[in-house]
């Protein structure tokens, strides 16, 4: 699905993400739905080099690949299912936990919701997990947070 030039705004309201989690280390996967993703980036380390006789300005080239973590925010699973998860890292251990994320952007149409774009978080595992924040003199929906590393992301359409 592709909107014309500039007419973007008809995706504000209407467009959420979701998320799955695929893998061993999540028996039979995790489904969420998440208000933000931050951290779907990758840039080139750059190597400087100096070329003989040339010291005025070295040429500047594309060295190893570098990984932002990816931080899932406003979290709503039906269980314990991110907890989990993150329960099966151990230090000096994260054969177990590694998994496939799947970022989907979708958009409610009037046929129904349609996938917008997606995003794969290859060999992901969660580094940092914060539970919701309790108060009972408000009522809202009890949002959890995890953040990621991982060894690279993919977009697929």
């Amino acid at each position: 699905m592709s909107a014309a030039p500039g007419d973007h705004t008809q995706f504000a309201s209407t467009a959420w993400f979701e998320v799955q989690v695929e893998g061993p280390a999540v028996n039979g996967g995790i489904w969420a739905v998440v208000q933000t993703v931050s951290g779907l980036q990758e840039s080139f380390k750059t190597i400087d080099y100096y070329e003989g006789g040339q010291h005025e300005r070295p040429h500047r080239l594309p060295g190893g690949k570098q990984f932002q973590n990816v931080v899932l925010q406003g979290v709503v699973t039906d269980g314990t299912d991110i907890y989990d998860w993150f329960s099966k890292v151990r230090p000096g251990s994260i054969k177990d936990a590694r998994c496939q994320v799947i970022v989907t952007l979708m958009h409610q149409t009037s046929d129904g919701p349609s996938s917008i774009g997606e995003w794969w978080v290859n060999d992901a595992y969660p580094i940092r997990y914060t539970g919701p924040s309790l108060d009972r003199a408000k009522e809202a929906v009890a949002f959890e947070q995890i953040e990621l590393v991982h060894a690279g992301i993919e977009r697929a359409f």
